[in-house]
């Protein structure tokens, strides 16, 4: 992952805590494992197309603040994308 990777994702995280100062700090200490799947699994995406519709989705699920949506395509970003692209790692021996 690109070291500008995570900044996205940590203004995400401190828009949604500003009142939660630990939040952050708890985002910097899963940041190196978050890298670490990243480089793991990165190659296994589709195509980058993929990567870039899956964040647009997000951004623009953020732009509205409806929750339940948010939570559903965190949910999937976060876990659901991590499965499948491990299913695709196995399937191809790696």
């Amino acid at each position: 992952m690109a070291a500008g990777a995570a900044q996205p994702r940590e203004a995400v995280v401190a828009v949604g805590t500003s009142e939660q100062p630990h939040t952050i700090q708890l985002w910097h200490s899963i940041l190196p494992r978050v890298r670490a799947q990243f480089m793991r699994l990165g190659g296994y995406h589709s195509s980058p197309s993929d990567i870039v519709d899956e964040h647009t989705q997000l951004l623009d699920a953020l732009k509205t603040w409806a929750l339940p949506e948010i939570h559903k395509l965190l949910d999937e970003h976060v876990s659901g994308a991590a499965r499948r692209l491990l299913a695709r790692k196995d399937a191809a021996g790696a």
